[in-house]
C-alpha cells in the first residue's frame, strides 16, 4: 500500500490515491459530498423505502466511508442496516485514523468509521444492539457469490464502488452484473457512481432495469438499477 496516500477533495475532506493507478478513491469535487449522494441519498434512503432493515454489499469497501455513511445514517433514523464489503487491498488502520472525515460526520458517523477502522478482517462484528458488518479482504471474479457468508444472502441494496472501468477494466465485466442481480432480493437496489452507456447496456442485459441519475458535484450523471419483481 505504499503507493497510497492521502489527497485533499473539493469539499476539504480528504480521499486516498493510489499513484499506481493514478487514480482517486473518490471525487477531487469532494469526497464525503460524493459519498453521502451517490450511496445514502441514491441507495440507502431508497432501500429504506420499502423495509425498515436492510442490507447492504459493497464491491469496494476501500476506506469504509460509504459503510460509515449509512450506518450512520440508519442509526439516526432508528433503522437497522447490516453491511458487507469486499475489498481486495485493505487500507492500514494507521492511515485511515489519519483521514478528517470525522470533521465531517455526525456522532453515529463517528462511532461507525471507528468500528470499522478498528474492526477484525473476515470476521463479523457487531455495531449496538442489533447491527452487524463484515470486512471481507478478497477480490472480486465474474461469480464472486461463494465469497459472501450464506446467511447474509439476499442483500436489498449494493454498492458498486470499485476504481473506474478505464483503470480495473476486469472490474466492470458484464458478467459481474449478472451476480450482482442474483444476489439481490426482488425490489433490491445497485448503485454506481459511474454511468458509462457500456455498464448501463449491460445492466439492462443481466436483468436490471436502469435509472440515469444527475450525478454528484463534478459529474453529470450516475447510474441506479432495480431488480424489479418479476411480476412487475
Amino acid at each position: 500500500m505504499s503507493t497510497v496516500r492521502l489527497v485533499d477533495t473539493g469539499d476539504g475532506s480528504h480521499s486516498l490515491r493510489n499513484d499506481a493507478l493514478n487514480e482517486n478513491y473518490h471525487s477531487w469535487h469532494g469526497a464525503v459530498t460524493e459519498s453521502r449522494y451517490v450511496f445514502v441519498e441514491a441507495g440507502v434512503k431508497e432501500a429504506f423505502l420499502l423495509r425498515d432493515r436492510i442490507r447492504v454489499l459493497e464491491v469496494g469497501h476501500g476506506t469504509g466511508l460509504n459503510a460509515a455513511l449509512s450506518l450512520g445514517y440508519a442509526r439516526e433514523q432508528g433503522l437497522a442496516l447490516d453491511y458487507a464489503g469486499l475489498e481486495p487491498f485493505p487500507v492500514p488502520a494507521e492511515l485511515l485514523r489519519q483521514i478528517n472525515y470525522p470533521s465531517f460526520f455526525t456522532d453515529a458517523e463517528k462511532d461507525a468509521f471507528a468500528a470499522l477502522t478498528d474492526a477484525s478482517w473476515d470476521q463479523e462484528t457487531a455495531w449496538g444492539e442489533q447491527e452487524h458488518f463484515i470486512k471481507i479482504e478478497r477480490g472480486v471474479q465474474a461469480d464472486f457469490q461463494g465469497l459472501l457468508p450464506a446467511e447474509w444472502m439476499p442483500f436489498d441494496l449494493v454498492f458498486y464502488d470499485a476504481f473506474g472501468p478505464e483503470k480495473q477494466t476486469e472490474m466492470w465485466d458484464k458478467a459481474i452484473w449478472k451476480t450482482c442481480f442474483d444476489l439481490l432480493r426482488e425490489g433490491g437496489i445497485f448503485v454506481t457512481y459511474c454511468a458509462k452507456g457500456q455498464v448501463k447496456r449491460d445492466l439492462r442485459e443481466a436483468g436490471f432495469t436502469v435509472e440515469t441519475l444527475p450525478g454528484p458535484p463534478g459529474k453529470r450523471e450516475m447510474i441506479r438499477a432495480r431488480k424489479l419483481p418479476q411480476n412487475a
